[in-house]
């Protein structure tokens, strides 16, 4: 399934299909749930914003925009964004790589989920509840394994 759009959003209840492809310029991107095999997104000046997203595989790029993942349900989890601010919530997931430029990351750790995650960063911290052990931020139970970067943005786990 793939939508598509320039200056108009695409907005939706739930979707479910084996592959989701988004693209959208000028226009937000929101939907309450998909269930995909793979799901990939890209927005330029608008935002992702989705409550549920179960897939093995979920690419999201964003320029000028905000991507707001909910429930994250996951093998891979890859977003990168350029001036905007990336939330997280996490609920299960085996690998996770998020880069942005000029942007804010906030990822929340649903119950029972553990991230270990090596960051670099130009100019930003990262803050929450973890230790640090051989160069790598370990948060709960650690079984997750992530990068993380960011050129000029402060990371916050919670």
């Amino acid at each position: 399934m793939t939508f598509a759009s320039v200056s108009a959003g695409i907005h939706g209840v739930d979707i479910k299909t084996k592959k989701a492809v988004i693209s959208s310029v000028s226009g937000s991107i929101s939907f309450n749930e998909i269930e995909a095999t793979s799901f990939s997104s890209d927005t330029t000046s608008g935002g992702l914003n989705i409550n549920s997203i179960k897939a093995e595989t979920i690419k999201a790029e964003s320029v000028s925009g905000k991507v707001d993942l909910g429930a994250v349900d996951a093998t891979d989890l890859d977003v990168y964004g350029v001036s905007g601010r990336v939330e997280l919530g996490l609920k299960h997931l085996e690998k996770l790589n998020v880069e942005t430029i000029s942007g804010k990351i906030e990822l929340t750790l649903m119950s029972g989920f553990g991230l270990t995650t090596s960051f670099n960063t130009v100019s930003g911290s990262i803050k929450g509840d973890h230790e640090v052990k051989a160069g790598k931020h370990i948060f709960g139970d650690g079984k997750c394994e992530g990068q993380i970067s960011t050129v000029s943005g402060n990371v916050v786990v919670k």
